[in-house]
């Protein structure tokens, strides 16, 4: 089941540079990053509404929002560097590099957070490391 979320999130995260490439075109990235980000938030507030979890979300512990808040400044920052990268490059180019991003991931929750290491987790690492090295 979790396969059909993977595929959808592939697709819509493969979509979304197209529109980011196109929407910057004359415009700031720290403008466009503010758009995007209020009509995400938006979204999910009435989504948060309408689905009846508001009471989840008002009873969500502080140490998980405290968290949330930390990867979504660091996720900002990213995007940040994203929107400028792709302001000035090929999006062709620029989304898979950016896409090596995994790797990081993985190092992190190998070295930091304990996750199993395996050979197949290195060799997925290598194969797409040598796919963006290879579309340079």
């Amino acid at each position: 089941m979790e396969w059909i979320y993977i595929g959808l999130t592939i697709f819509f995260w493969g979509l979304a540079p197209v529109f980011d490439k196109t929407a910057l075109k004359n415009v700031n990235p720290a403008t466009g990053i503010s758009v995007r980000m209020i009509w995400s938030a938006l979204v999910m507030i009435l989504f948060v509404l309408f689905t009846g979890k508001t009471e989840t979300a008002i009873n969500f512990p502080f140490k998980n929002i405290s968290f949330l808040f930390i990867s979504a400044s660091v996720s900002l920052l990213g995007y940040l560097f994203y929107f400028k990268a792709l302001t000035k490059g090929n999006a062709s180019k620029v989304v898979p590099a950016v896409a090596v991003f995994p790797l990081v991931t993985a190092i992190i929750a190998f070295c930091i957070m304990g996750e199993p290491f395996s050979i197949q987790k290195l060799s997925a690492v290598i194969l797409i490391v040598t796919g963006i090295i290879l579309l340079h």
